[in-house]
């Protein structure tokens, strides 16, 4: 990807810029959550065995809350004034692509309030969520910023798109790379994200705390811009017809769920799950598999479907095929 010229001084400015502001932020945090006696919210998480496919939800004590809350205090603070400054004299609205119209293009107040939110508010949740308080940990910020700096300085935005897989397993293998995708384990960030979106993210929902999904088709895709990208849905797919055509085995996906490479401050799904599932033979795919499979992939993706308008129909009826019950007698 290419990157702003910006100049390794220019980000090493910002660098100082941002410490300053967010040990100053902190210690700002600390000090009035001491004198309020304001504790922090309790919340929940999600305790994942991966091994065991399990989990287990766990209280968890949830401080961005009051990050958001003295957020408009925060932006007065004088080292977070001067990172804000620094921010609008490098141009980073339009690094960031924020989104500028007629009348705010005069406006510096509005995107320095913008970029006050966006970055330094969003930098402060991350920072005490991961650190769980409101100390000053060298690693949690590096860590961070160097995130939040190939986020700012690199033009467009990397994708990452994964499809999780039902009633399906890798045998005696840990990952498949097809190029275009691979097939991989699900994280634990994964699979709590999934949870959280409810009941079709990973098939059924998983009740007793166990789940039966642990593996998914894995998209990075690198897009020009770091705001709107294309739909994604049709990529996945063509991935999972492949699948289906290349062995038997009755393969499904729930979800596709998508979220930035770096900076990850949004997560997307989208869900097509139906409720009850109706699974057929499991697929299974292994090591002897794999060169096949590559062979498979290189001729199917080559193939324009939509110029076999009959071929189209038939494997959209294939893939419906997948989803439909047969009935009892």
């Amino acid at each position: 990807m290419k990157t702003y010229e910006s100049g390794e001084e220019a980000k090493r400015e910002f660098y100082e810029h941002m410490k300053e502001a967010i040990v100053s932020s902190l210690s700002h945090l600390k000090k009035k959550a001491e004198k309020e006696r304001i504790n922090p919210s309790l919340d929940y998480d999600f305790k994942i065995d991966i091994n065991k496919k399990s989990w287990s939800i766990i209280p968890k004590l949830y401080y961005p809350l009051f990050v958001n809350i003295n957020l408009e205090e925060i932006l007065k603070l004088p080292e977070v004034v001067s990172c804000m400054n620094f921010m609008i004299k490098n141009e980073f609205h339009k690094m960031i692509e924020m989104i500028i119209t007629d009348k705010m293009v005069e406006n510096i107040e509005t995107y320095k309030k913008f970029l006050g939110y966006n970055i330094i508010g969003i930098f402060l949740r991350k920072y005490v969520e991961i650190k769980s308080g409101f100390d000053y940990d060298e690693i949690i910020f590096n860590n961070l910023y160097n995130e939040l700096e190939e986020y700012i300085y690199t033009r467009g935005r990397e994708i990452v798109a994964i499809a999780p897989l039902l009633n399906f397993e890798l045998k005696g293998i840990e990952i498949i790379d097809l190029g275009d995708f691979i097939i991989r384990m699900l994280t634990e960030d994964e699979i709590k994200m999934l949870l959280r979106f409810g009941k079709n993210a990973l098939g059924e929902f998983p009740h007793g705390g166990f789940f039966d999904t642990v593996w998914c088709v894995e998209l990075k895709v690198k897009f020009p811009s770091k705001r709107r990208q294309e739909d994604l849905t049709p990529h996945i797919e063509r991935v999972i017809t492949a699948l289906r055509l290349f062995k038997k085995g009755s393969v499904q996906y729930p979800a596709i769920l998508e979220y930035p490479k770096v900076w990850k401050v949004s997560w997307g799904v989208s869900s097509y799950g139906k409720g009850e599932r109706y699974m057929g033979p499991r697929y299974e795919l292994t090591n002897e598999d794999v060169e096949n499979l590559k062979a498979f992939w290189n001729k199917f993706k080559s193939l324009n479907i939509h110029n076999y308008p009959f071929l189209d129909v038939a494997i959209r009826r294939f893939n419906l095929s997948y989803d439909r019950k047969l009935p009892r007698r």
